[in-house]
Order: C-alpha cells, then sequence, then structure tokens
C-alpha cells in the first residue's frame, strides 16, 4: 500500500544544504546592513540634537545672565534709595 502512495505524493528530493546555507548567509548579511544602517541613522539623530540643546542651554544661560544683572542693577538702586535712615521727628 505504501508502495502505492509514491504515485500520488512523490518522495520530495534531499535539500541542498549548500544552497539553504547560502541563503542564510546572505539573509544575515542584509539584517545587519539593515542594524548598521540604523545606527547611523541614530548616531546622526543624537549629534544633532546634542548640538541642538547645548545650543539651547546657552542661550538659557545668557538670558539668565541677563537677567541676574538686571535684578542686581534694580536692588543696587532699591537699596541706595532705601539705605537712606528715615527720621521721622
Amino acid at each position: 500500500m505504501s508502495h502505492d502512495l509514491r504515485w500520488i505524493a512523490p518522495t520530495p528530493p534531499e535539500p541542498d544544504f549548500a544552497v539553504l546555507a547560502g541563503n542564510q548567509l546572505t539573509r544575515e548579511f542584509h539584517e545587519e546592513i539593515q542594524r548598521r544602517h540604523e545606527f547611523e541613522r541614530y548616531c546622526q539623530w543624537y549629534h544633532a540634537t546634542a548640538h541642538r540643546h547645548r545650543r539651547e542651554v546657552q542661550k538659557m544661560q545668557k538670558d539668565l545672565s541677563k537677567s541676574i544683572r538686571l535684578v542686581l542693577s534694580g536692588t543696587a538702586a532699591i537699596t541706595t534709595i532705601t539705605a537712606r535712615p528715615l527720621c521721622f521727628f
């Protein structure tokens, strides 16, 4: 009976392992290229973002310095005005 089934569903040929190994190697190679490309894009984004953040921090530091100077100049004027003794006699 099993001899009759070979005519309906023939036995498949043995796989060519050299071809399968080549296909596996090709797929792994392309996956590695993709990973490296994505990592390169991430590094470019990271450097651009870090550069932008450094510029923003510098701007905030300048703004803070200006604000401190304004406050200190205003405080100096206030202290000179209030430093006079108040006499109500």
